[in-house]
């Protein structure tokens, strides 16, 4: 099963929405609010990274959740720069990221 299978499954009683790539996420970003953004490393037009330094943050308090294969330093650096909070490497324990969103979601009270 894809990672965003997987994640909507995990996630179905939240509302969840997609973007195809790193142009669509912006807008997205850009139009909405959201109380989570998950987004990978490896997307068509934009990375991840490139995605959220042109969004850069504009003031955001929202939690970033990088998924990725990429373990470099410098891109996590490059990552917590544009706002990344947490960086998980792929393929990732499935409850684990569960415990994450729940935490991160439990912190804002909105779980």
């Amino acid at each position: 099963m894809k990672t965003r299978a997987r994640i909507s499954e995990m996630l179905s009683d939240h509302t969840i929405d997609y973007a195809d790539d790193g142009h669509q996420g912006i807008s997205k970003i850009s139009l909405n609010q959201y109380d989570l953004i998950i987004t990978d490393q490896h997307m068509p037009n934009l990375s991840g990274i490139e995605m959220l330094e042109y969004f850069d943050g504009k003031g955001s308090k929202t939690p970033i959740i990088m998924c990725t294969t990429e373990c470099d330093p410098n891109l996590k650096s490059r990552g917590s720069s544009a706002g990344v909070n947490y960086w998980i490497i792929k393929p990732f324990n499935i409850l684990g990221f569960y415990n994450l969103i729940t935490d991160i979601f439990r912190d804002r009270a909105l779980y």
